[in-house]
């Protein structure tokens, strides 16, 4: 199975940018802890492009939206680390992308997402009402992971 992580993770603090980081990857350990190691598990922040300190910075983008999009359409299961009213564009839009795709009808042949709240953050109202699958940083180890049952953690606060 071809996993697909879409986090924010990048800040102008870089200690938060670390911070969140190590918070993604501990996150993955565990939901791979859960799945299994036998899938392809990917994360663009650790997306190395070949030679980019020798192409501009518009081909190095260029080829950062091309791998991601490959990834995308390539992926079994989205696993959308949200962050509340901290998630980046870039997070929203690829979730958004795969919504717009089609992957929150309810058939075993499409990419399915599942939303993890990591923090009690304000979500945006776009994101879980598109979404079928919302569960809290605290039911991964709990959830059906096999089945990806439709299921909404308590949603306290919405923007």
């Amino acid at each position: 199975m071809n996993i697909y992580i879409c986090a924010s993770f990048c800040y102008e603090d870089k200690a938060k940018t670390s911070e969140r980081k190590y918070l993604i990857e501990k996150t993955v350990d565990r939901i791979q802890e859960k799945l299994g190691l036998g899938h392809h598990y990917y994360l663009p922040h650790k997306l190395s492009i070949p030679n980019a300190w020798d192409i501009s910075i518009e081909e190095w983008a260029q080829a950062v939206f091309e791998t991601d999009m490959a990834e995308l359409d390539l992926a079994d299961l989205i696993i959308f680390l949200s962050f509340g009213k901290e998630n980046n564009a870039g997070s929203v839009w690829e979730v958004g992308y795969v919504v717009g795709k089609g992957a929150h009808i309810q058939s075993d042949d499409v990419q399915k997402i599942v939303m993890v709240k990591m923090t009690d953050e304000i979500e945006s109202l776009m994101i879980t009402n598109s979404l079928d699958r919302i569960i809290s940083e605290k039911e991964i180890e709990t959830y059906d992971w096999e089945n990806l049952p439709h299921y909404k953690t308590k949603l306290e606060k919405l923007s």
